[in-house]
């Protein structure tokens, strides 16, 4: 508890082999995680005391970090292991990609880490605070319009997106939702409907 949550991160990110993708990281890190954590267990926005972000199980400093760090560590290997497509601005060597996409990847690693388990009142409030943080261009529109860079805002929030590193391309939640074909021959208790929230949590 007194070493606080920076050591996890120094482990967690200098395993990485490229030096130019430890300082990104750790550039990303700086720019969103203290603050947000500041918000999330104090209350403390811009150096001034607020109110608390309200959550539905209680949350440490070092939970949500190594939280961050699991996300990433999922969202980077899909992204190596050859189901993204190669990026224009890539420097090559390390995770391959350049840094607004590295930004994406961590801005959706970042809400379903650290804003997880944000009540919906919170959620909108994170919201608000990371996009603040991120002065990133906003892009309206329906579909998957906005990319590496850009914010989308058709939809309110970011917890609405997905960052679908294939066609680079924040995509809603709501585009991934598969057709539902009923079997006849399925018992109630099976049935499952396929909705945003189903998408989005498995």
């Amino acid at each position: 508890k007194n070493l606080g949550y920076k050591p996890y991160w120094e482990r967690w990110v200098n395993v990485l082999s490229s030096e130019e993708d430890r300082q990104l990281l750790h550039k990303l890190f700086n720019k969103y995680v203290p603050s947000c954590i500041l918000m999330i267990l104090e209350g403390i926005v811009d150096g001034r005391q607020g109110e608390k972000l309200k959550a539905i199980v209680p949350q440490t400093n070092l939970n949500l970090v190594s939280q961050l760090c699991y996300m990433l560590d999922a969202l980077l290997a899909i992204r190596t292991s050859g189901e993204a497509a190669s990026e224009k601005d890539a420097k090559g060597g390390g995770l391959g990609i350049g840094a607004t996409t590295l930004e994406a990847y961590f801005l959706l690693a970042l809400y379903w880490s650290l804003g997880a388990a944000l009540v919906e009142d919170s959620r909108v409030k994170f919201d608000a605070h990371v996009k603040k943080l991120a002065q990133l261009t906003d892009v309206p529109g329906p579909g998957p319009v906005a990319g590496p860079g850009e914010i989308p805002s058709h939809y309110p929030t970011l917890y609405e997106y997905s960052f679908d590193g294939a066609r680079l391309k924040w995509v809603p939640w709501s585009d991934k939702i598969p057709t539902y074909e009923h079997q006849a021959g399925k018992k109630f208790h099976e049935i499952l409907v396929p909705t945003v929230d189903t998408v989005r949590n498995t």
